[in-house]
């Protein structure tokens, strides 16, 4: 018998998976799941089957993942033993997960569960996390839905195989330009209490590496160990962005969002469609890089037509690392986020420094650089449901202007120009701050270099030999290793208290 009163106990989250397609393998993925978990972070897991039959409850702690079993008959009968069995088997769990694939009628008897744990009489640090998953959008249903009243609810989208795969060159595969489907979101303001629904991309009909990859995101998203990355801009010097992505897949930091804007938009785009071979293919590239930015300044539809040669025409939506660049809409005079279609069209408009590129307009909207209104959308990421963010404020801040010599216009453009420089490099400041930032050491002409595209390696290989960078992966390090660690029953339950 339990002899703890509710306020010695310490209570789980349970997550339970609910599917708007029949043929979805919830029961596989609710078990495969809690194995994640078991087998990524050590975590404290309790898999709870729920079946129809002859009422009994079986508790089997023999394997690594202790599954406890419990059958009833009619629905009501089910959820009352659900709530007996979560009082007396999950106190000081971490996550308890509910497979109720044994019902005789699973869909059903799934509203009926969230309806009465949401009402059940249980301590009020229990916490529910309802994970739903579809293939296609979102369904309307649950887009207009107000969400049930304890449950914090995860939106997973299953990808198939043949969607946002790493395609390499293959150009075969390539179906939109000119921003053709593209879909653009505000940015939230900072006092917006609204959130989005929660999102995730998981791949069920894969094998090997990229099924236990994708089985590792959706457990970091359900347990809020999400990592995002914040990629501000800065031309040529958005090149350092690679050295931060490539030195986090050494450490085996994983990347699950990524928000950028201008450049950082371009290597965090080509990272989300072709992996680390699509980053050192972009350091090997530099000069032909180079040649296309210069067609830039007369039309960006070269760059755009480029890339979507490079990712055989990826959609956003079809990524597995959740991607969105951020623009500039000088028609609704706000920053936004290009939320679906071409990954292609969303960098360029990303990209298109206002007076120098050629337009990008789509939909009667005019977009320019994000860098304009979001340099380092660092917010952003973390409001789209990452739990440690890093931030990359890759442009340096120009040397100091000398008062002496001449004070004629030459002068003036001096000002003027290393103004700029301050006002990007510190608005990049202000919009990380709060999260671990690498911000490079003062440069010579930064905004002249901008252009220098062929320079990529080389200021990669500088970033990465820089003291503050090195002390940047240090932070981000000790940062991951910290929120990787085994939880058990307690940690859970300080972690949903500030979630």
């Amino acid at each position: 018998m339990d002899h703890m009163s509710p306020s010695d106990r310490t209570w789980p989250a349970v997550i339970l998976l609910q599917g708007a397609d029949s043929d979805l393998p919830l029961a596989e993925a609710t078990h495969e799941l809690a194995h994640a978990l078991v087998d990524e972070h050590a975590d404290d897991v309790l898999l709870l089957k729920v079946a129809t039959g002859l009422p009994q409850v079986r508790f089997d702690d023999a394997a690594v993942l202790p599954v406890l079993t419990v059958a009833a008959g009619s629905d009501s009968s089910a959820n009352r033993a659900v709530v007996a069995a979560l009082n007396r088997y999950a106190p000081h769990r971490a996550y308890v997960f509910l497979d109720v694939s044994g019902r005789d009628n699973p869909d059903g008897f799934t509203e009926q569960l969230v309806a009465h744990l949401d009402a059940a009489d249980l301590d009020a640090r229990l916490h529910l996390r309802l994970v739903r998953t579809h293939r296609g959008p979102l369904p309307a249903a649950w887009v207009s839905e107000t969400d049930h009243a304890r449950w914090r609810v995860l939106h997973t989208r299953v990808l198939s195989h043949t969607e946002g795969a790493i395609r390499g060159d293959d150009v075969s595969g390539a179906r939109t330009e000119g921003g053709c489907g593209a879909r653009t979101a505000p940015h939230p303001t900072w006092h917006d209490s609204r959130q989005d629904p929660e999102q995730v991309r998981v791949r069920l009909d894969q094998q090997g590496r990229v099924a236990a990859e994708s089985l590792a995101r959706w457990a970091r998203a359900i347990t809020r160990r999400r990592v995002g990355l914040a990629l501000g801009g800065s031309g040529a010097w958005g090149f350092a962005h690679v050295a931060l992505i490539m030195a986090m897949l050494d450490e085996g930091i994983p990347i699950d969002v990524i928000c950028s804007s201008s450049s950082g938009s371009l290597v965090g785009g080509t990272y989300a469609a072709l992996g680390r071979p699509g980053l050192e293919g972009l350091l090997a590239d530099g000069y032909r890089l180079s040649l296309a930015v210069a067609t830039a300044f007369v039309s960006m539809q070269p760059f755009e037509a480029r890339l979507a040669r490079q990712t055989s025409g990826v959609l956003l939506e079809e990524l597995d690392v959740m991607f969105y660049p951020v623009v500039t809409n000088l028609t609704a005079m706000r920053a936004e986020r290009v939320i679906s279609g071409s990954l292609a069209w969303g960098v360029r408009a990303s990209c298109t420094a206002p007076g120098l590129f050629g337009s990008t307009v789509h939909n009667g909207s005019v977009y320019v650089d994000g860098a304009v209104s979001l340099n380092v959308p660092a917010g952003l990421v973390s409001w789209l449901g990452a739990d440690l963010v890093v931030a990359m404020n890759a442009l340096p801040q120009p040397v100091g202007l000398a008062a002496t010599g001449p004070r004629g216009p030459l002068f003036r453009l001096c000002q003027l120009r290393k103004s700029l420089g301050v006002v990007f490099q510190d608005m990049g400041r202000l919009q990380a701050r709060g999260h671990i930032t690498y911000n490079p050491p003062q440069a010579a002409y930064p905004l002249l270099r901008t252009m220098l595209f062929h320079r990529g390696r080389a200021v990669c290989e500088a970033a990465q030999a820089e003291p503050e960078f090195q002390s940047t992966l240090e932070q981000l390090r000790d940062a991951w290793n910290a929120n990787r660690q085994p939880r058990t029953g307690v940690q859970a339950t300080q972690w949903a208290r500030t979630a």
